[in-house]
């Protein structure tokens, strides 16, 4: 992963940068609702499992869009070129742990260490914050309920790292859609970008792994 300080100064989004950082709440939350009728339709055949897959498709929607890789710290803004997802698992006792797992384009390499990382992180027995850097991405899950909605904690106005929901399969007619939520901050994101984001979310998700291009 590599960073690069942007120049506020030349930075054709500066006077919105500059609005919101001035907010008391700067954040925005989306919900839509994507098509995911292909993948549904050939999960079980291809062997996909649906909660690796799904987070796999989100991520490279999120890494293709400079505004979701970029952050602030103080007075400076940086854009990585790399974002990685930090995500919760379940534990006993309908409990909850972080996991972290670097992202790669390539669909068996982030299966495999995915699949390795959320097995040791089930062994965790209390809820422990392992992800100090601000480059992550937050994502969680709710495959239990379709919403129209979600609000996310935040740790202060300037806590700047995107967090991202989606929700339970539902088969509505012959379709199958899913709930996908997106949260950012306005001095960094605008709805163009959240929008361009579900698409890509959407179109990601309907391309199943033998035409995905590495």
């Amino acid at each position: 992963m590599s960073v690069k300080e942007i120049e506020i100064e030349n930075w054709p989004r500066r006077d919105a940068y500059e609005l919101f950082r001035k907010a008391e709440n700067p954040f925005f939350s989306l919900t839509t609702e994507i098509d995911i009728t292909r993948f549904v339709k050939n999960a079980r055949q291809l062997g996909l499992p649906h909660f690796v897959f799904t987070m796999f498709s989100i991520m490279r929607a999120v890494n293709s869009i400079d505004e979701l890789r970029t952050r602030f710290d103080g007075n400076r803004v940086e854009i990585t070129d790399q974002t990685d997802p930090s995500f919760t698992v379940p534990i006993q006792n309908n409990e909850f742990a972080f996991c972290e797992v670097a992202f790669s384009a390539s669909w068996e390499t982030f299966k495999s260490n995915c699949l390795s990382e959320i097995a040791q992180a089930k062994k965790q027995t209390q809820l422990e914050e392992k992800a100090q850097s601000r480059f992550y991405t937050y994502l969680s899950c709710m495959p239990w309920v379709h919403f129209t909605g979600a609000l996310h904690p935040t740790m202060n106005k300037d806590d700047c790292i995107p967090r991202i929901v989606w929700g339970k399969y539902v088969q509505r007619g012959d379709r199958w859609i899913m709930a996908l939520n997106l949260q950012a901050h306005h001095s960094l994101v605008d709805g163009f970008h959240a929008a361009e984001f579900f698409r890509q979310s959407e179109a990601n998700m309907a391309e199943l792994p033998e035409t995905i291009a590495i």
